[in-house]
């Protein structure tokens, strides 16, 4: 399967430059073919409940941060929440 790049740049919005286009074809056909070979692994074999072992533990900590100190960073804060702009049309 190749990764049709003008394509994928118009659904998505984003310029592709023609010097660019090769190496984001190139990228784009190694993570499809990642992502193939994660469909060819037999999940059947597989002891799930042996991983789930492996996980760390959640740990609930107080942050150092501050409601002012998050709104002095963000470029707009209004009531508590995050301002950002419109991006569906």
């Amino acid at each position: 399967m190749t990764v049709d790049v003008d394509r994928i740049a118009q659904l998505s919005k984003l310029e592709i430059l023609p010097e660019q286009k090769s190496r984001f074809e190139k990228q784009m056909n190694e993570i499809v073919e990642m992502a193939d070979i994660l469909l060819a692994v037999d999940e059947q074999d597989a002891d799930i409940e042996q991983h789930f072992a492996d996980l760390r533990q959640d740990i609930v900590t107080q942050s150092c941060m501050t409601q002012q100190s998050v709104a002095n960073n963000a470029p707009s804060f209004k009531n508590g929440c995050f301002c950002v702009p419109k991006t569906v049309e």
